[in-house]
């Protein structure tokens, strides 16, 4: 945890985005340390720096970016469950926000979920 020696500033908004598998991270101050958070499996990697770029490989990513008197700044991946057939599977989304249904994004093509004997876990401030 860290300790505020004098008011703490606020972060500029950083560049997230996400292409395929592939999570880029830009901040605009020096010296940040950037966590992200698998919240699946709870594996945390932190890089100090000013750009980062990772593997993700699960829906369910955190990101938070801080720096000494400087306020956390804390990004969640929205996750858009859509066109899915879960058929005899486990499954665990955690995200702040989980979006269901046949089109709640333009990011994959549009289509029904179905649940069919699986076991489906969602962890979300709002679903």
């Amino acid at each position: 945890m860290m300790l505020y020696t004098e008011n703490p500033l606020f972060l500029q908004d950083p560049i997230i985005r996400i292409a395929g598998d592939t999570l880029y991270v830009n901040v605009h101050e020096e010296g940040c340390r950037i966590s992200i958070v698998n919240n699946t499996t709870n594996e945390v990697q932190s890089y100090l720096g000013s750009c980062v770029f990772q593997y993700v490989g699960s829906d369910s990513i955190s990101v938070c970016i801080d720096k000494h008197n400087y306020v956390p700044y804390v990004w969640h991946k929205e996750i858009c469950i859509q066109n899915e057939n879960i058929v005899a599977s486990k499954r665990e989304y955690h995200a702040k926000n989980v979006k269901v249904g046949n089109h709640v994004t333009d990011q994959k093509p549009q289509g029904n979920v179905t649940i069919t004997n699986s076991n489906v876990s969602i962890k979300a401030d709002k679903v």
